[in-house]
């Protein structure tokens, strides 16, 4: 609800004075910093890292979660596309100008609604500490796009809820997609002895 809310005001929040001189003051001091150490990069491989721990753990008998790995596709597939569409919304709409001036679609970030879209999946699916280890990891590649310059804080705000609510629209149509499909619960991966070698199963 709250990331509902937020989503609902950012467009309006990104152009107030307030939240502008907010990301303003950001901005100065994440360029401060930048000019002495440099930009950090691994924020573009980072953002994948909570989604593919959410597939990947599904596909294993040992990986835990209510759901396997094909009900875990589908719902990063609805996710996902859900999240493309929000967001290429919102920066076509918006047209908020980047702070390095390189492009008129700033707001909101990608980058940090793929993350935390991911991060919400696995809170969803196992909740307490996985949950929290996936938002920090979140956070922090938030934090990286407004310290490289690619976004506003309030573009990665603007993300973060766009990530969130997409999960749980993924989440909430899941069962029903996965009836249309006809997917069965618990896919799992297994290794199977093979002449001298060994095979990797998907069981569905």
């Amino acid at each position: 609800m709250v990331a509902l809310l937020l989503l609902t005001a950012a467009p309006i929040q990104a152009q107030s004075a307030w939240s502008n001189g907010l990301d303003n003051r950001i901005n100065t001091a994440a360029g401060t910093i930048r000019e002495e150490y440099g930009r950090v990069k691994i924020d573009n491989w980072l953002q994948y890292v909570p989604a593919a721990a959410y597939l990947v753990s599904g596909a294993f008998r040992n990986g835990g979660g209510e759901h396997g790995f094909a009900e875990r596709l589908v719902a990063l597939a609805t996710a996902s596309a859900t999240e493309a569409i929000l967001v290429n919304g919102l920066k076509y709409t918006c047209c908020r100008l980047r702070p390095d001036g390189v492009a008129a679609n700033s707001f909101p970030s990608g980058h940090t609604a793929t993350v935390f879209m991911g991060a919400e999946q696995i809170r969803l699916e196992y909740g307490g500490w996985a949950g929290a280890g996936a938002y920090a990891l979140a956070a922090g590649v938030g934090l990286l796009r407004v310290y490289n310059g690619y976004h506003w804080f309030t573009d990665v705000l603007a993300g973060a809820a766009v990530g969130v609510v997409s999960a749980n629209i993924a989440w909430r149509l899941l069962p029903l997609e996965c009836k249309w499909l006809g997917i069965s619960p618990r896919a799992e991966l297994s290794l199977v002895p093979l002449g001298t070698g060994m095979m990797l199963a998907l069981t569905f």
